[in-house]
């Protein structure tokens, strides 16, 4: 079974109306989720050393993540403000805290060696490390959600296996029945767009 590793943004969803706090972030989610297909991944992030980066790591830790690369950082983990509108969540203030500062160090790198594949998210300050484990043979895969006009196209794609990106309302009504035009640079990688 191939191995799993996420990098990057980690996030702390605050909803003030229900008095709760729950760990989310891109990297968190989608290492969570593959541990419900039987995938044993792990996780690079920072937290701050606040109650907030400690519920995280022992959320992931609880969900069978790897987390012995899950830093903490003196400073506050990052956190988004969510209110319910009608059952729906409306994203309010955020803040980047420790995240803002995130970069790999060589442990890092070298505790990635034993991972076939590596996720990052467009939040997740990991774009500077794609070339590196791409050319290393790692299956990379970067989610540009609905960030279509990101210069990070431009740099990423050579370095990425598959590119995950959000069609929005309008990308949908103007992509093609064959979505070819529904990433921009399709013909170099896999793009999945939701």
């Amino acid at each position: 079974m191939k191995t799993l590793a996420t990098i990057g943004d980690n996030c702390v969803d605050i909803y003030p109306q229900l008095n709760k706090a729950f760990s989310g972030g891109n990297a968190v989610n989608v290492a969570v989720y593959c541990t419900r297909y039987g995938i044993q991944p792990g996780c690079i992030t920072w937290v701050g050393d606040d109650d907030y980066g400690t519920k995280l790591k022992q959320d992931l830790a609880r969900m069978g993540v790897d987390i012995s690369h899950v830093h903490t950082k003196h400073g506050v983990t990052a956190q988004t403000q969510v209110e319910l509108h009608d059952n729906d969540r409306v994203f309010g203030d955020y803040t980047e805290g420790v995240m803002a500062d995130f970069a790999l160090s060589e442990e890092d790198y070298a505790w990635l060696a034993q991972y076939d594949i590596v996720h990052a998210a467009i939040w997740g300050h990991a774009e500077d490390a794609f070339p590196q484990l791409h050319a290393a043979g790692k299956l990379t895969a970067f989610d540009f959600s609905d960030k279509w006009d990101s210069p990070l196209w431009q740099t990423l794609v050579p370095a990425s296996r598959f590119c995950l990106c959000l069609r929005t309302a309008r990308r949908r009504s103007a992509a093609s029945e064959d979505e070819s035009d529904c990433c921009p640079w399709r013909r170099n990688s896999d793009c999945h767009a939701g």
